[in-house]
């Protein structure tokens, strides 16, 4: 399963690693009164809101990161996909916080089938085609 979230990041030839904060981490809370940039180690040049809070790091940098809890994931996502779930037992015998990953990968997916749905069904010429 490739990951759907955010194409436009695609890592592989990325020429913004700087600009997107490939490498940032976040080290200490910024204090109040100062930049939140300076709480930073390589920030992004902007921020982007993800859940409400604004992050300066690329978000597809947890895949670089710890590529065996993704693999893993994803696995347990596509054998969820199938009618299989990863413990023994029902639903409610299932991790919290793996069901609410599924959940948000289910979502995800939604979305983007959602707006593929929509680009192959828009006339050809239609404006609104146009990338911006």
């Amino acid at each position: 399963m490739a990951i759907r979230l955010m194409p436009e990041r695609s890592c592989a030839g990325c020429t913004k690693q700087e600009e997107w904060g490939c490498e940032a981490f976040k080290f200490r809370e910024p204090e109040p009164h100062e930049d939140p940039r300076d709480a930073w180690h390589k920030p992004a040049y902007l921020p982007i809101t993800l859940d409400g809070e604004d992050t300066y790091t690329c978000p597809r940098q947890s895949l670089h990161r710890q590529p065996d809890e993704w693999s893993r994931l994803l696995m347990y996502y596509g054998f969820y996909q199938k009618g299989h779930l990863p413990q023994t037992g029902s639903i409610i015998d299932q991790s919290n916080c793996l069901l609410q990953a599924f959940r948000i990968l289910d979502a995800v997916n939604s979305e983007v089938d959602k707006q593929k749905r929509e680009t192959r069904e828009r006339p050809k010429g239609d404006p609104t085609q146009r990338r911006p």
